[in-house]
């Protein structure tokens, strides 16, 4: 589907229960509301650092690349929780700067190590300081705890000591924070003001007992799920546990999750008070399936009450109703997690010691009420918990956040140019999201429109049109000085190719200053009409240079199309030389080198293979057959992905498999001074394109899809700096 919403969430979305809870159980349900998750995991850099360069080096060197085709894929991109800077161990609190300390602390103890998250700070520190490069996508962050408030109890405080200060900026940057309960969305919203309370959801199929599972000893079973660093929340139900148990022979305490758990303490104090102690599973469904087959009739869940636990969600409650027992939790006079329970209808509720002594006793006493209660429980869990019930809401918190892109940046969706107000940047987020959409549909179809076009055979223009073909030059004029224009039509009439036509497009009143020239044989003057100005030069310019190269496309007559922006001239042999490639070779869009004379800087060649967007000068040194046209349209809103207009041409053809080849021959030129020779030579420098003697060297990444960290203008233009076109 073209109008799927696309999620993109940095970081695993199925790496712990967090993950799973928020991200990984609600992917098939949110499939089927018209919203695709997909977890950004694979970073892809690239580097100038050497093959033997750590990660660390990589990331922070100047010369680091991102690929950005995931970015570049999604419409939301979502920051989870934290992220881990820090070496860090999985089994214990231990943290460090370096490696070696947890290295050292490994082969001593045998526990895991986790590798620090190396690229959230610079790539969220390169998002604040640059908003452009989301390119109108909208950024979300999503937490499940309050983790400006753990305690040190915590077994993840140390971890997040470090990593506060990200989370605040988090907090404010995103443009939409989701969050799981009330008390999490009051607490957040001096960050932020505009939060969404998705509750935590169940996936149901999870809570099944397999056939032929052993036998459970003890009625009633009362069971409590954590890590043994959760002794301290026991504790709070644990005098009215033992006095039942005492009173009562045949009841069993359980603990789940002690045994084994990573970051969880020791096992030993937990063995010491319980009846039966399971282990620690990994999964959220195995988890899921150890509880169900735990068989419990009352499910436990105490909290100390701390400003730390106020903020938890209820998900022990839907988890027990789940496996179908009667859940006893803690009441906290200020409001907490369990303030969804109805007390005495699908759960009990107590606050004090003597609360706990009473909800259990009359849970012991009536398997009735056991069933009864939960029973209840489980009906509203499924009716109002589970994913499926949860995906809709999830839908629209993540549409409002696309529609709505910016609003935490002061308007600047795209980093070109501010907005006035609030509507506007609904209305400018609801465009950008719209035109991605739109270019989805062109991608999805532009293979098989070239396979139409072609017939059966190899090219999409038939043999006639090898035959001495009339060619067409588009000038497409929009604020260029009249002297450049002037060289560019004059360069293309001085070219060695016959039949042409030259095809002057600007504005009807720009044609004026122009009568002279378009009297010349060959050449005609093609008025047109531009987009609404912006305000913004790189937007402006992109959008009038795509509108009236499409409006000269459609008013040509020549089946092969050359189109010339004013600040380039071409050699002579410009037209003869790319039309004879293209036929000989069976090419649908062939171009060759620019060489740019950047005043007093050396000689430069643009013209990289494969094409890249920093290594090749689009609309300027390429001959493409007219059908093309209708591959892949002229873009006029390129400008919002950051794309020149003529790269976005070129790359969905490229996509779409066209034949398309370039050559190592000069068929264009340029003279920069040097205020705008300076950036483009530094450019070159970087991999790409180099300075050179005529040979444009090949160019690593995608096309359009690095974007180096930090420095602004890589990807957007200069005025009159060719190649951006």
């Amino acid at each position: 589907m073209t109008d799927t919403l696309r999620v993109l969430v940095f970081g695993s979305m199925d790496d712990g229960p967090c993950d799973i809870y928020r991200f990984g159980m609600h992917r098939e349900a949110l499939a089927a509301h018209g919203v695709e998750l997909r977890a950004w995991t694979n970073y892809r850099l690239g580097t100038t650092a050497g093959p033997d360069a750590s990660a660390e080096e990589a990331i922070s060197g100047a010369d680091t690349v991102l690929d950005r085709s995931d970015l570049d894929w999604a419409d939301v991109l979502v920051f989870r929780r934290f992220y881990v800077t820090r070496w860090s161990c999985r089994d214990c609190a231990l943290v460090s700067e370096h490696q070696a300390d947890l290295d050292r602390h490994a082969r001593g103890t045998g526990h895991r190590v986790n590798q620090p998250e190396r690229l959230v700070r610079p790539l969220f520190k390169a998002l604040e300081e640059y908003p452009e490069l989301l390119r109108g996508r909208a950024m979300v962050y999503e937490t499940d705890d309050d983790l400006l408030r753990v305690q040190a109890w915590n077994g993840v405080s140390l971890r997040l000591a470090a990593e506060v200060e990200v989370v605040e900026r988090m907090l404010r940057r995103a443009d939409l924070v989701t969050v799981t309960t009330p008390v999490l969305a009051s607490r957040f919203r001096g960050y932020n003001d505009a939060i969404r309370v998705v509750r935590n959801a169940v996936q149901p199929a999870w809570y099944t007992v397999e056939p032929g599972a052993p036998p459970v000893e003890g009625d009633p079973r009362m069971l409590y799920y954590a890590k043994p660093n959760r002794m301290r929340d026991y504790d709070v139900c644990r005098p009215a546990v033992d006095a039942v148990a005492a009173r009562h022979p045949g009841s069993r305490r359980v603990w789940l999750g002690a045994l084994n758990a990573p970051a969880g303490g020791p096992a030993e104090p937990v063995i010491a008070i319980m009846d039966e102690v399971g282990p620690f599973v990994e999964g959220a469904s195995a988890f899921a399936r150890s509880l169900a087959t735990a068989r419990p009739h009352i499910g436990l869940a105490p909290l100390v009450g701390d400003v730390f636990d106020q903020a938890k969600s209820e998900l022990h409650w839907l988890e027990y109703s789940m496996a179908g027992a009667a859940t006893v939790a803690t009441r906290m006079p200020d409001g907490g997690p369990f303030d969804a329970i109805r007390d005495g209808v699908d759960g009990l509720l107590a606050e004090t010691t003597q609360d706990w002594h009473t909800a259990l006793e009359r849970l012991v006493a009536s398997r009735d009420l056991r069933e009864e209660i939960a029973g209840r429980a489980r009906e509203r869990v499924l009716a109002e918990y589970s994913v499926a019930a949860r995906a809709p809401e999830w839908a629209d918190a993540y549409r409002w956040a696309a529609e709505h892109a910016g609003r935490a940046v002061d308007g600047r969706v795209h980093g070109l140019g501010g907005l006035p107000d609030a509507g506007a940047v609904h209305a400018e987020a609801a465009a950008s999201l719209a035109h991605r959409r739109a270019a989805r549909t062109v991608a999805a179809r532009a293979a098989d429109v070239l396979a139409g076009l072609r017939g059966g055979g190899a090219t999409c223009w038939p043999p006639q049109d090898a035959q001495a073909p009339l060619v067409t030059v588009i000038v497409p004029v929009w604020d260029d000085p009249d002297a450049l224009v002037r060289r560019a039509v004059e360069s293309a009439l001085a070219g060695t190719y016959r039949p042409l036509e030259v095809l002057l497009v600007a504005e009807p009143g720009r044609l004026a200053a122009f009568e002279a020239i378009a009297r010349a044989p060959g050449v005609r003057v093609v008025p047109a009409t531009l987009p609404a100005a912006r305000g913004d030069e790189t937007a402006d310019r992109w959008a009038a240079t795509a509108s009236l190269v499409a409006a000269g496309i459609t008013a040509a007559t020549g089946a092969w199309i050359a189109p010339l922006s004013p600040e380039v001239a071409f050699e002579p042999d410009h037209v003869a030389t790319l039309l004879e490639v293209a036929t000989e070779h069976g090419l649908e869009l062939v171009y060759g080198q620019a060489i740019i004379h950047a005043g007093s800087q050396a000689r430069v060649a643009l013209g990289a293979w494969p094409p890249n967007p920093d290594g090749v000068l689009t609309f300027g040194t390429e001959l493409f057959h007219r059908s093309l046209a209708g591959v892949v349209p002229i873009d006029p809103e390129s400008w919002r992905e950051a794309q020149a207009p003529g790269w976005a041409f070129w790359a969905g053809l490229l996509d779409a498999g066209a034949r398309v080849a370039g050559i190592e021959h000069p068929v264009s030129w340029a003279a920069l001074d040097d205020a705008d020779a300076a950036p483009l030579v530094d450019q070159l420098r970087a991999p790409g394109a180099t300075p050179s003697d005529g040979h444009a060297p090949s160019a690593p990444g995608l096309p359009g899809a690095a974007r180096r960290h930090g420095r602004p203008g890589h990807q957007k233009p200069r005025k009159g700096r060719p190649g951006r076109r």
